[in-house]
């Protein structure tokens, strides 16, 4: 349900009670949007809906803002009259076999706060049947007995207790028989409790269900929760090639086949699965909305994950999420990234190679517009419009201990950047950027007057233009340090103007470490952001950082001669 107004000169007071809103899906506000602060949402249930792609708290059920009052939700919505907490299970009869009838266990039974505006609910029975009407489109009949469940649950990932209580409503429940029953399984001696109030259970990973059979009086009373618990693995498992592939994915024996699959059985929270060698095609992109670890169990080198018509992962507003060890190659973007779109979380240990920005896409290998970027190598993406970064558009977050390499802008138009386009927000730091191409700041192109640390202890050296400014272009803040490029461009704090050829090993031969007299090693500024330089080898070797994404190891490039 969509409720937003456009408010101009005339006030519009709009209100919605009393409402149940269920099953419903959108990108955000999947119950409801409230669009409109004249409007009201009153004595209402939404509960039970789903977003693909807010992350907040209420978002699967509501968005927005205006007057909230006794609505009944996951997460606590607007202001509760009458001392309730209006939020949590509604406990309805069964709601995926679409009875939103509330059972006996429900706090929205006499929970309203306004007066009944119309004298029947949906199904034609009184309003008000017990003093105070029900929340939601159903009323409850007080004098209709029945018997129903309540339920809490102990754990999310690998298995999950959970604990019953049932209820009577209309009778004493002490003095009915109750019979339980789990994922269907029939009942046994040891689901019958002549007392009838609690029994406990363990599920492992699955999506569950639990009945209860309320026998009073030679009358039984039924109460059904299909799908009222999901328990995700702690470890999801990816491989090529599988016949007997089988959710939740949680052995190599069941593993699923493509990333997706694994990525929708984990659990919102703590997952980690584990992604075997092979090519993966990804038709449509890896959406990472989860926190959750997705890792290579042997490295870029032997993981690919190759894309069609889309990008193929994007990592959004997850600060816990980790990406870690893929060749990430073939996608195609449209808006932001043609490989990957990272807004939060980390990107690491991946190589972002042969993806392109295309209509008015921008970021041919990936966009950043927050998270961490961290050891990764970044090559051979182009982008086809006249924007920019080809390799890289960072309009946020962190690049850090990356190679940036022989990115192409094959549009030459006024915006640019074959390596990188800077645009306002973020931070560069130990990368080396060279071997790029575009008509304007083949390295980076810079575009922001802020004053924050963007760009620092790096190589911009040897990239292409066919303009003036093969390395970088654009008139970088002053909080750039110690930075080696064909021309100085900021704050150098070891005393050196770093503006001499750094001294790469072989670039002719895809070789960008350092030689042993290179005037970038041991000048670098502050702490090394990482353990490690993108090799893997110690990222401190000296009284100071190397420039770039290499440290040079000065032992093992030392030859002695003895006579």
């Amino acid at each position: 349900l969509r409720f937003h107004l456009t408010l101009s000169k005339t006030t519009i007071r709009t209100a919605m009670r009393p409402c149940t809103i269920y099953g419903n899906k959108a990108t955000t506000g999947g119950g409801i949007h409230l669009g409109v602060t004249a409007g009201s949402v009153i004595d209402s249930i939404v509960w039970g809906n789903e977003v693909t792609g807010d992350t907040s708290a209420g978002a699967p059920n509501w968005t927005g803002y205006g007057k909230v009052t006794n609505v009944f939700s996951e997460v606590q919505w607007g202001v509760t009259v009458g001392g309730k907490a209006l939020y949590g299970t509604p406990y309805f009869r069964n709601a995926p076999a679409r009875d939103f009838r509330l059972a006996g266990s429900s706090a929205c039974r006499d929970a309203a706060w306004g007066p009944a505006t119309v004298g029947n609910d949906v199904f034609g029975s009184n309003r008000v049947q017990n003093g105070v009407m029900d929340l939601g489109a159903i009323e409850s009949d007080p004098n209709e007995k029945s018997g129903s469940m309540a339920f809490t649950c102990i754990g999310s990932l690998d298995s999950s207790t959970v604990s019953f209580t049932a209820i009577g409503t209309g009778f004493n429940i002490a003095d009915a028989v109750c019979y339980w029953t789990y994922d269907g399984r029939p009942p046994t001696p040891a689901d019958h409790d002549s007392e009838g109030v609690s029994v406990t259970n363990v599920y492992g990973t699955g999506t569950h269900s639990a009945a209860l059979a309320v026998v009073y009086q030679g009358e039984t009373y039924r109460d059904t929760q299909t799908g009222f618990l999901t328990v995700a693995p702690s470890r999801l498992y990816v491989r090529p090639e599988n016949e007997n592939a089988e959710a939740p994915y949680n052995s190599w024996a069941k593993a699923a086949t493509n990333v997706n699959d694994a990525v929708e059985c984990a659990a919102d929270v703590g997952s980690t699965i584990y992604v075997t060698n092979g090519v993966f095609t990804v038709p449509s992109p890896i959406i990472i909305q989860k926190q959750l670890v997705l890792k290579s169990v042997n490295g870029p080198a032997v993981t690919m994950l190759s894309g069609g018509d889309a990008r193929v992962v994007l990592i959004q507003q997850i600060g816990n999420s980790c990406v870690e060890g893929f060749t990430i190659t073939k996608g195609t973007g449209t808006g932001n990234g043609g490989g990957v779109q990272i807004s939060d979380g980390l990107l690491t240990n991946c190589i972002i190679c042969a993806n392109k920005a295309t209509f008015n896409g921008v970021g041919g290998g990936i966009a950043i517009s927050g998270g961490v970027v961290s050891g990764c190598i970044i090559s051979n993406n182009t982008i086809t419009v006249n924007w920019g970064g080809a390799g890289v558009y960072m309009s946020g977050g962190t690049l850090e201990n990356s190679l940036i390499v022989t990115n192409h802008h094959a549009t030459f138009g006024t915006f640019s950047g074959g390596g990188i386009r800077f645009y306002h927000h973020g931070l560069i730091r130990n990368c080396t950027i060279t071997g790029n191409v575009a008509s304007n700041g083949g390295g980076l192109d810079w575009n922001s007057s802020y004053d924050q640390q963007g760009l620092c202890n790096c190589i911009i050296y040897g990239n292409i233009t066919t303009g003036t400014h093969p390395d970088i272009s654009g008139t970088p803040s002053a909080k750039v340090t110690n930075v080696c490029s064909s021309v100085a461009i900021g704050v150098n704090t070891t005393g050196r103007d770093l503006t001499q050829n750094p001294g790469f090993q072989a670039p002719q031969k895809g070789n960008y470490r350092l030689r042993l007299s290179s005037p970038c090693r041991d000048c670098a500024w502050g702490v090394p952001p990482t353990q490690v330089d993108l090799d893997g080898n110690p990222r401190l070797f000296g009284k100071r950082m190397d420039l770039g994404c290499y440290e040079l190891n000065a032992r093992s490039a030392m030859i002695f001669l003895v006579r």
